[in-house]
């Protein structure tokens, strides 16, 4: 799983569909976890965030610990494409915990 992760690049990950994202997030967390793979989430969770800003905030903002941002997302991957990104917001204190 170390070989997935060294394959995983920030331009990967802008050019996913949303689908693609979500599934790399739950492979992400069946994986140890490690430095390699608490980058590539925070990767995955900025532009989770950057396609539906609500929809992320509402799952950091959640109580659940054992919720994946595919419960929440909601928008469809067309009109994120189109959509203007929006600056990205802090990290919750909590964020470091869901690794």
């Amino acid at each position: 799983m170390k070989y997935v992760m060294k394959q995983i690049s920030p331009d990967h990950i802008k050019n996913a569909s949303t689908k693609e994202l979500l599934e790399l997030w739950e492979l992400t967390k069946r994986m140890k976890c490690s430095e390699e793979s608490s980058i590539v989430r925070g990767w995955l969770v900025d532009e989770l965030e950057t396609r539906d800003p609500e929809s992320i905030g509402a799952w950091m903002e959640s109580e659940d610990m054992y919720a994946f941002p595919k419960d929440f997302i909601k928008v469809l991957d067309q009109v994120l494409r189109s959509a203007k990104p929006k600056r990205p917001r802090g990290r919750p204190s909590g964020f470091a915990s869901r690794c």
